[in-house]
């Protein structure tokens, strides 16, 4: 029986749980039927002869099937009552998930006020990583595709970033707050701090789409260069420099569109060097806009 649930979002973590009880109850039926309790008790009474070695083995395997038995149906009953939420989230679209987070979280301080053995951090880590790897996944499917979000009007794709931003770190605000409530509820046994790892994709996700806004608020600006006309005796000159300056943005930005890979997968770290050469250029190109604005001026 596998010990870790398939999948990545918490309704996996639910399914993995409730197939465990599952099939530890027929195994308990299984031991219960009448001519398998017979055995069990001749294996009991011959337990003073040399096969009592036998009849231990098997008594501490029953006692541990039993434990990992309760375990299983208590998790089972506390995660059902989480499951309506979660699949509710699935069901959402991704420009209103903010409200369905809040009683997530509540449920979840609940089962850890009143469960067994669902009130450990690892398990609450394991639940809030699969939560975050849902939310990744809906913020990816809101964007579709790298090729289409760099295809967006820029001043589109900002606004789809700027809210997916939102979205991510309302995710980690609702957390901290349970956090803080926890501490005033379950004084003897707290929500554990993040240290790195709870939200570790998470963090990287939002990173990613920090440097992907930056890309497309740059197109944005460098898009509203293309409009200007500078007055003065170097009028024509000048105009010409920053519609140069344009055309050179947007070769640079056409080679960021056509990286052939998906920036929005936080594991592909040819992005990280892309991005590098992109803030470059750009802050190059920054310069030289500088000097036909300071040239501009002076005439």
């Amino acid at each position: 029986m596998g010990k870790n649930p398939a999948g990545k979002g918490p309704l996996a973590e639910i399914d993995f749980w409730r197939s465990k009880s599952a099939s530890l109850s027929t195994l308990f039926e299984q031991l219960n039927l009448p001519h398998v309790k017979r055995i069990i008790s001749l294996l009991e009474k011959v337990s003073n002869t040399d096969e009592s070695v036998c009849f231990r083995e098997f008594d501490a395997q029953l006692k541990e099937l039993t434990k990992l038995h309760i375990e299983a149906k208590d998790n089972t009953k506390y995660l059902s009552a989480l499951k309506p939420y979660i699949e509710g989230l699935n069901a959402t679209d991704f420009d209103e998930v903010v409200p369905k987070l809040k009683p997530i979280m509540h449920v979840l301080l609940m089962m850890w006020k009143h469960s067994r053995f669902f009130n450990t951090p690892p398990m609450l880590s394991l639940m809030v990583r699969m939560l975050c790897n849902t939310l990744i996944e809906m913020a990816r499917d809101y964007f579709g595709s790298t090729e289409e979000l760099f295809n967006l009007e820029p001043k589109e794709a900002v606004e789809k970033l700027r809210h997916a931003l939102m979205v991510l770190r309302h995710l980690k605000q609702e957390y901290f707050s349970y956090y803080s409530m926890s501490k005033v509820e379950c004084d003897s046994n707290p929500w554990m701090a993040d240290r790195g790892t709870m939200f570790k994709r998470l963090d990287a996700f939002l990173t990613r789409c920090e440097d992907l806004l930056y890309v497309c608020i740059t197109a944005q600006q460098f898009e509203k260069m293309m409009t200007v006309v500078v007055g003065g005796i170097q009028g024509a000159v000048l105009t010409n420099d920053v519609e140069n300056i344009a055309t050179i943005f947007n070769k640079i930005f056409d080679k960021m569109k056509g990286c052939g890979y998906d920036c929005l997968d936080v594991a592909e770290i040819r992005f990280d060097k892309d991005m590098i050469a992109f803030t470059s250029g750009v802050k190059e190109l920054e310069t030289r806009i500088a000097k036909v604005l300071s040239a501009g001026f002076e005439d």
